[in-house]
């Protein structure tokens, strides 16, 4: 996962993907942020074995004080299952004078 803040401009909801969510209103920069601090709405994460949402159902990822926090697989005899987390939305990168 990249370094950088979660905060991207919005670009609109992708055809075949779950109902839009209410984000925050976008600044006046017309950024907006992507966690809302308090659960993963928006979010879901998929497992390459286990599959959608199972990361979040095993506390593998989740939030807890404002902050997002990937816990990692359970220490087991099985190898780690690779996975990620991804926005409901899509949303494009754009390049701003001085900024990213």
């Amino acid at each position: 996962m990249a370094t950088s803040p979660l905060w991207l401009p919005h670009v609109g909801l992708a055809e075949g993907f779950a109902p839009q969510v209410s984000l925050a209103a976008a600044g006046a920069d017309g950024w907006i942020s992507l966690l809302n601090g308090r659960d993963l709405t928006g979010w879901y994460t998929m497992l390459q074995k286990s599959g959608k949402d199972v990361a979040q159902a095993r506390k593998i990822v989740v939030m807890e004080q404002e902050k997002l926090h990937i816990l990692g697989n359970e220490i087991t005899a099985e190898p780690a299952e690779p996975g990620y987390i991804a926005t409901n939305q899509e949303f494009e990168k754009r390049t701003y004078p001085g900024g990213i």
